[in-house]
């Protein structure tokens, strides 16, 4: 890949953010808001499940199961495709010292950035208050993995990209399909 403009941007954009946010703070960030990102998922399925079952509307429901499904599944069937035929080493295999290392596989595209884009951009369409809030957690996830030194600019830009049009597309295959 492109990794001339990549590593002094990275390298750049480490010192930037670790001038003004600890170390520690965007490993947090990195490893463990995705996890934390799915756990409001299961709540927000587990609020629509129970707001169908009060008002016996059960398409709320399986709409919001379905979008969350299939939304995941495509994110992560496209990244694992992308993996397999761009084979990018991880930044910190470059040179890069990273703040943590994460595996030794590919890092184009972030799929960490590609999957919860795509997601967030589902619930935007869905809850628009929480959506705002998953895209913004779903930016930081991608500048976080940058930072710390375990993916180039390019896999967060090309994952974000990908995630919005997977999270877009699907939620309106969805949407058409549950019309009927």
């Amino acid at each position: 890949m492109i990794t001339t403009f990549q590593i002094p941007f990275m390298m750049w954009l480490q010192h930037a953010v670790l001038s003004v946010v600890s170390p520690s703070v965007v490993v947090f960030i990195a490893r463990f808001i995705p996890w934390i990102f799915l756990g409001g998922l299961i709540i927000i399925l587990a609020v629509d499940m129970l707001r169908a079952v009060i008002t016996r509307k059960y398409k709320i429901f399986q709409l919001s199961f379905w979008e969350i499904v299939f939304t995941l599944t495509v994110a992560l069937l496209f990244q694992w495709v992308f993996k397999m035929l761009i084979p990018e080493p991880r930044p910190f295999l470059e040179g890069i010292t990273p703040l943590y290392y994460y595996g030794w596989n590919e890092s184009f595209p972030s799929g960490h950035t590609l999957v919860f884009t795509a997601l967030a951009v589902m619930l935007h369409d869905r809850h628009k208050h929480i959506g705002v809030l998953a895209v913004i957690v779903a930016f930081m996830i991608g500048i976080a993995r940058m930072v710390v030194g375990i993916h180039y600019p390019l896999d967060i830009a090309v994952g974000a990209l990908l995630g919005l049009l997977i999270g877009h597309t699907v939620v309106r295959i969805v949407r058409k399909h549950y019309k009927k």
